[in-house]
């Protein structure tokens, strides 16, 4: 009974090694950066008091992203209390992909004091480790750009709605000119398009319309009074 008890916690005692083995091979060093939490970890533009770091930039998609991904935790546990190692999915943190001018997957950027250096070399654990450790200050750097403010977030959103609106606008001279040519019938789906593109258009003129001009009574003459109140 008792060699039995023994072996049991011996079997125990193995047990439980081996999950706390797993629990640390399991832990992560790297940390996940969003649109929301970038500038208050990294610091990037504000002098980077929280040290440097290593940011990999990357897609859900991207096979290379994937591969890279035992490597960067390897080099996340080897720069643990020299360098900060973090990824950003720059699908889903659109902001920090526009504000990083990130077109390519995986992107790998270091901060150092308001500067940001690009990483081209080779993806294995050693040449990114002599990077972090020093190497960066043998590329080209560029000053950190600071977090858009709340106008250039509106600009961008406008910029991207006139790109959309362009393109919708050639599709509609192309359906046109097809018309005209008879290339094209007049068919019903082309009436719907047309009317939907109408519609789109319309409501987009109003807004702006609404915006600029005041809200409307409804006698159809501007609300004095509101207007009073906005001078």
């Amino acid at each position: 009974m008792g060699s039995m008890m023994a072996a049991l916690c011996t079997v125990s005692t193995f047990v439980a090694t081996l999950f706390c083995v797993f629990l640390i091979a399991s832990a992560t060093e790297v940390v996940e950066l969003t649109d929301s939490n970038f500038e208050h970890l990294t610091q990037a533009s504000t002098g980077a008091t929280t040290g440097d770091w290593l940011v990999a930039f990357s897609a859900p998609w991207c096979g290379h992203c994937k591969h890279l991904v035992p490597t960067w935790e390897e080099v996340a546990m080897e720069l643990k209390g020299e360098v900060n190692v973090a990824k950003v999915d720059a699908i889903a943190n659109s902001n920090l992909a526009s504000r990083f001018s990130i077109r390519a997957f995986p992107m790998l950027k270091f901060f150092h004091q308001g500067s940001m250096y690009d990483y081209r070399g080779p993806r294995n654990a050693e040449q990114l480790l002599e990077f972090a450790r020093g190497g960066y200050k043998n590329m080209p750097s560029a000053p950190v750009p600071v977090p858009p403010t709340f106008l250039a977030k509106i600009k961008l959103q406008l910029d991207e709605v006139t790109e959309g609106l362009q393109a919708l606008c050639y599709q509609i001279v192309r359906e046109a000119q097809a018309v005209y040519k008879g290339e094209r019938p007049i068919d019903t789906p082309f009436i719907v398009m047309m009317t939907v593109i109408f519609l789109f258009f319309g409501v987009i003129v109003l807004s702006f319309a609404a915006l600029f001009t005041g809200p409307v009574v409804p006698n159809g003459k501007r609300d004095k009074q509101s207007t009073k109140k906005n001078n």
